[in-house]
C-alpha cells in the first residue's frame, strides 16, 4: 500500500470510530467536574442536558479526552483529507509531487514532505 493510501486508510479508521452509533458527535463534548463530601471527579458532558457524560480521573484528563471529542476529530480529519487530496503526483511524472516546490521552485520528489509528515503523525512514519 502506498503511503497515501495507508493514510487515508487511517482517517478511514479514525472517522468511523468518530461516528459509531453508541457516540454522541453532533455537539461539542464539554469538561465539568463533580465534587462532594469525600469525592472529587472529572467528567467529559456528552449531552447538553449533562445525561450522558464520562469519568475522567485524574484531573486534566478530562480536559484532554474534550479536546477530542468525536466533532472536533471529524473536523480534523475533513481538514487533513483536504490537505491529502492537494498532493497527487504530476501527470506522467509520478516520482514528483505536483503541489510541493522546493527552494528553487522544482516540484518535490514523491512522497513530498507534506505527505510524509501527515503518515508520520497518523501511521507512524514511513515503512
Amino acid at each position: 500500500m502506498d503511503l497515501k493510501a495507508e493514510l487515508l486508510a487511517e482517517l478511514d479508521r479514525l472517522e468511523t470510530l468518530a461516528r459509531h452509533p453508541d457516540v454522541q458527535y453532533t455537539l461539542p463534548w464539554r469538561q465539568g467536574n463533580v465534587r462532594g463530601p469525600g469525592y472529587d471527579c472529572e467528567l467529559i458532558y456528552t449531552h447538553p442536558d449533562e445525561s450522558g457524560f464520562i469519568q475522567a480521573d485524574p484531573e486534566g484528563v478530562a480536559a484532554h479526552i474534550a479536546s477530542h471529542d468525536p466533532s472536533a476529530t471529524l473536523r480534523r480529519i475533513a481538514g487533513i483529507r483536504a490537505v491529502v487530496e492537494l498532493h497527487e503526483t504530476t501527470g506522467d511524472r509520478d516520482h514528483l509531487c505536483g503541489q510541493c516546490r522546493d527552494v528553487l521552485g522544482d516540484c518535490e520528489t514523491w512522497p513530498c514532505p507534506t505527505i510524509l509528515a501527515l503518515h508520520e503523525g497518523f501511521c507512524g512514519g514511513y515503512r
